[in-house]
């Protein structure tokens, strides 16, 4: 249903002084009061009402006092000068005193339909420093509900949950809240993460008494004594020129997904080319071996399937040994270790001359003391306290990035090309850099700068930018394309829903993550990382079949973490089923995402509101049904489930299992029991588009058939009875 919403803005600072702003509505009014510093959203059918927040709080220093002091800004400090109204705005400037020192800041609103945005600005004034602000409710509104919506920063990482949707229950809307962070000065959510001396010292690990200044605490679980969406903290306003002009906005709406916002991001210039594409992410291994891959894929890959190899260790030195550079001609070359120039040349040629994607990785943020010095035009970034940071500045990244991809183009000529870590640090803010060299220094200068790093990048190579986990969604479509790091995902309940209604047709994501990274989340001590990649090559096990349950659930492309022990089985079968079955939801949009409860289908907001949510987790089985009719049906749950699949009858769905079909059977796969198997599952993928037909046994028989197999046009394409081999052939 399509809520026109009517919101009236009455601005009460004083018994004379009212503002309105209006806009049309067809099926519901709201009135927003204003008194300062409270406000309220009133629902003018049911006279119900919320308030969106009680208080105001500032950390600021005066004088130079080197203790920050925090301050709630209200009525007994704030007065109200003068307000005005141009158009939608209610524009607002107040006057705080404080021990004296008299302040002179700005609060503009602004209503749309269905959002509310709150605008302050703060001058930069001499003695008198902001270092963070939060619109904080100060006590518990039994009508609001929180929930969790699963944005990457929260989900890649396991026990990140927090709640970020509020549901009002007696004005029966959605609230989603959130600082917009492009542009912004906001330098961290977290208050160590904040230098408040500002002496130059290191003070991380003083004995200081967090709850002497009273920092809300970021993740907690009700709404008592924290923000809609926590604290923000600046950059110390005595190191720059600029003043704080920060928004928060507020979605509302009876519809989940009208409340939760929609990215502004491009799509990929690069997504159609990518979309029928496999990521074989080739981590070791000789150039030889890397080549002869290649060529063993094009064995069996169907017309309909392309590849897109990332060559990630190659350079001279080792694996990432000169970072932020990684070629230099004549200064800085190839791994010897793995193969000469020229077979490293050879492999990406063939791989262009058959229309492969192919490119050699590179990390621009890491930096390493061991870097060439003659050669080396960078420096570390600069923290809080004017300590090195771990990455490069990104005031110089830029040109090093500019130069490197194109020595690499004309060395090598690679079509495709790979930087780590540039799409993994969240929102940005593992990467603030206190350099005095910088223009300014916040959040939204990390993405600036990392958004053009980007766009230099690809088109420095002039093909597709993959990168790193892709949790940081200001990045997605800049660049291309990228593992889809779902940490210790294995043994978390997870839902794709944000993902496929925000995410899904911004880059390509293929994958779950690195091989171990889906069982492990780090640090990655002892034997974790060895004990990852023994599940993720453990083909026909749970480990191996929840890996690729979880893609085909995110909506994701196939993806190969490659390493010379992985088995012949696992590369065939990723390109025979997610592979294919890629290209029918790739692209598409999704007509509805139902969870299964034990008694009925349910979307997700009917399971947060009817309290299913604990029966949809004990299910863990979800129906997508994308626009163009393709239907994914994933079980991850213990309980056995069966899906009746057109042309082909019932199959049971066991743990960590799979279907995917048209209503009419022209394309269908799945990986579980068909019931005419004696209980025996199997890897089946049919596809009447471009007449091919995959059959994988799994150590059992079917229908003849005895070991994986692909079939084009009825006749046997290819056959392997050695599938169970490793490709480490020495």
């Amino acid at each position: 249903m399509f809520y026109n919403i009517m919101l009236f803005l009455i601005l009460l600072v004083s018994p004379i002084t009212h503002a309105y702003a209006e806009v049309s509505t067809a099926n519901e009014s709201y009135i927003l009061t204003t008194n300062f510093p409270s406000y309220r959203l009133s629902q003018i059918s049911t006279n119900n009402s919320m308030d969106l927040f009680e208080e105001i709080v500032w950390w600021i220093k005066i004088n130079g006092n080197e203790r920050l002091r925090k301050i709630i800004i209200d009525e007994s400090n704030t007065e109200v000068l003068e307000e005005n109204q141009q158009s939608q705005d209610i524009v607002t400037e107040l006057v705080t005193t404080i021990n004296g020192e008299i302040t002179k800041w700005e609060m503009k609103i602004k209503l749309t339909e269905s959002k509310l945005a709150i605008n302050v600005s703060f001058p930069n004034k001499e003695n008198f420093y902001l270092y963070g602000m939060q619109f904080n409710k100060v006590e518990d509104d039994v009508s609001l509900l929180g929930y969790t919506i699963p944005t990457r920063e929260i989900e890649s990482y396991p026990g990140r949950n927090r709640n970020n949707l509020f549901y009002n229950n007696d004005m029966k809307i959605w609230i989603y809240p959130y600082w917009d962070l492009n542009g912004s000065s906001v330098v961290s959510k977290n208050p160590d993460s904040v230098n408040i001396y500002n002496d130059g010292k290191n003070h991380s690990s003083d004995s200081i008494d967090i709850n002497e200044i009273n920092f809300p605490q970021l993740y907690s679980d009700t709404m008592s004594s924290r923000g809609w969406d926590g604290t923000i903290f600046f950059n110390p306003t005595e190191q720059r020129d600029l003043p704080i002009n920060e928004t928060l906005y507020l979605n509302f709406s009876p519809d989940l997904w009208k409340a939760v916002p929609v990215l502004d991001n491009e799509r990929s210039q690069y997504y159609e080319k990518l979309k029928n594409t496999v990521y074989l992410d080739f981590w070791g291994g000789e150039f030889e071996l890397g080549h002869k891959l290649n060529d063993w894929i094009l064995l069996f890959l169907p017309k309909s399937i392309n590849n897109i190899t990332i060559i990630q260790n190659w350079q001279e030195g080792g694996f990432d040994s000169h970072q932020p550079l990684s070629y230099v001609p004549n200064v800085l070359e190839v791994n010897e270790n793995l193969g000469s120039k020229v077979a490293l040349k050879e492999w990406v040629s063939d791989a262009i001359d058959n229309n492969e994607l192919i490119g050699l990785r590179t990390n621009y943020l890491v930096f390493k003391n061991n870097s060439l010095p003659k050669i080396q035009k960078s420096n570390r970034a600069i923290d809080a306290y004017n300590n090195e940071k771990w990455h490069t500045s990104l005031s110089q990244v830029g040109n090093i990035a500019e130069q490197q991809e194109r020595n690499i183009k004309d060395g090598f000529m690679t079509n495709a090309t790979f930087s780590d870590q540039l799409s993994s640090g969240g929102g940005g803010f593992p990467y603030i850099d206190y350099s005095t060299i910088l223009n300014y220094i916040g959040v939204g200068a990390v993405r600036n700068n990392l958004t053009e790093l980007a766009n230099t990048i690809k088109h420095g190579i002039n093909g597709p930018l993959l990168s790193e986990s892709l949790n940081s969604e200001y990045l997605l479509g800049y660049v291309d394309g990228g593992d889809y790091g779902l940490f210790s995902g294995h043994s978390r309940f997870l839902i794709p829903d944000y993902k496929l209604m925000r995410l899904h047709n911004l880059a390509v994501a293929y994958g779950v993550g690195l091989g171990y990274r889906f069982y492990f989340a780090p640090p990655y001590q002892g034997n974790k990382l060895r004990e990852g990649n023994i599940k993720y090559n453990s083909v026909y096990s749970p480990y191996s079949d929840d890996y690729r349950s979880t893609t085909i659930l995110y909506g994701n492309a196939g993806y190969i973490y490659f390493y010379p022990w992985l088995k012949k089985i696992k590369v065939l079968s990723e390109y025979m089923t997610t592979g294919v079955i890629q290209a029918y939801y790739l692209g598409q949009g999704v007509d509805s995402i139902l969870h299964y409860t034990g008694n009925e289908w349910l979307p997700l907001d009917q399971v947060w509101l009817r309290n299913e949510y604990e029966s949809m987790e004990a299910q863990n089985y979800t129906h997508i049904r994308y626009r163009n009719g393709f239907n994914i049906v994933v079980n991850r749950g213990i309980s056995e489930k069966v899906v009746s699949i057109p042309s082909f009858g019932d199959v049971r769905l066991p743990q960590y299992s799979y279907a995917a079909f048209f209503d009419n059977g022209s394309v269908i796969a799945f990986s579980g029991i068909p019931s005419n198997n004696n209980g025996q599952r199997i890897d089946y993928t049919k596809d009447d588009n471009i007449k091919m037909e995959y059959i994988d046994p799994r150590g059992s028989e079917f229908n003849g058939v005895k070991e994986p197999t692909v079939y084009q046009d009825g006749t046997v394409k290819f056959s392997c009875a050695n599938c169970d081999e490793t490709f480490d052939y020495k």
